[in-house]
């Protein structure tokens, strides 16, 4: 048996057997993670990366899109993480395209700050969580290949951004950080696809 009901801005599906709510991402949410890793499983259109949060009481899939950037964040155990879903619509193909925003927004250890502002009323300055020192740790294969897959992202940037200046095309950017965040997922994804680097 199923039940659905609105908790804090987010649906949550409550399975009575497996007594954890299911986290749909429809609005903002903040989850406490519960483990560094994900699991991977067979979602209905693909494969999902299967996340236990709250201290077991909630459980997320989340799309390949959502873990990468999840791993971007570097969030780990205890962490607790912001996960915003924003939608638009590609100018090229008129297809909806989904986008995903995860910052860490406290852990289990600390007071958590007030939520962010809704993305349209974000200011430029850096979420409270970048000023954390980061700690020392060893990084999971996969977090290495986002990292590779960011770094490529940022040198094929810079060069298509020389390649327009000597051009004559001085006023092109692309080295923003949400073409390099969409590029480095692309990247990510394409090799995880594939089964490794190119």
């Amino acid at each position: 048996m199923h039940e659905t009901r609105m908790n804090k801005g987010f649906h949550v599906t409550q399975r009575k057997e497996a007594m954890r709510n299911k986290i749909t991402f429809e609005e903002r949410v903040q989850i406490l993670l519960d483990k560094d890793e994900a699991k991977q499983v067979d979602g209905r259109t693909g494969p999902e990366y299967m996340r236990v949060c709250d201290n077991d009481a909630s459980i997320i899939f989340a799309p390949p899109a959502l873990e990468a950037a999840i791993q971007a964040a570097g969030a780990r155990a205890g962490d607790v993480i912001q996960i915003d879903r924003l939608t638009h619509t590609d100018r090229q193909t008129r297809k909806k395209v989904v986008d995903w925003e995860v910052a860490i927004v406290g852990d289990a250890q600390e007071p958590q700050p007030p939520a962010r502002p809704a993305p349209a009323q974000r200011a430029a300055a850096p979420p409270a969580a970048a000023a954390r020192p980061p700690a020392h740790r060893e990084i999971t294969s996969d977090a290495a290949e986002l990292v590779s897959a960011y770094a490529a992202a940022i040198e094929a940037t810079a060069a298509a951004e020389q390649y327009a200046a000597a051009t004559g095309l001085r006023d092109i950017r692309f080295s923003d950080r949400e073409t390099i965040t969409r590029l480095a997922v692309t990247v990510f994804i394409n090799r995880s696809e594939k089964g490794g680097r190119n």
